[in-house]
């Protein structure tokens, strides 16, 4: 059985992997393979695209009430608005004239993204 993890662990792992995705994607390539996805006629691609991204919202939905839970996340945020809020930061990372100058502050990038939804935590990321 997997072993649950706070929030702000799950949160940071969480960033860190899309982070390291978008290092690892030449910026032509990933525009071309959202176009592709965006505009594709292929039925079982297009509903396969479609489970992916409604599975990875449930699991988001799930994380955001676990944070409620735990009492990190500012009750005045709705998912809709944290998901949007989150989205908008990863879209502005994956630009390639931000995302070059933002890697030396990965750290520094998530602690303020996790701030954002949850201003009243202590939180500190660590070097790894």
């Amino acid at each position: 059985m997997a072993e649950k993890h706070g929030f702000i662990k799950t949160f940071t792992a969480l960033t860190q992997l899309k982070v390291d995705t978008i290092a690892q994607m030449h910026q032509q390539f990933y525009l071309d393979l959202m176009q592709y996805y965006t505009q594709t006629s292929d039925f079982q691609l297009a509903q396969k695209m479609s489970e992916y991204t409604q599975n990875s919202f449930n699991m988001m939905k799930q994380l955001l009430k676990q944070g409620r839970e735990e009492g990190v996340i500012d009750e005045r945020y709705s998912d809709e608005f944290i998901l949007l809020y989150t989205q908008a930061m990863v879209n502005g990372f994956s630009q390639p004239e931000i995302y070059q100058q933002a890697l030396p502050f990965t750290k520094e990038w998530t602690e303020v993204l996790l701030k954002g939804i949850a201003p009243n935590s202590n939180i500190i990321m660590k070097d790894k």
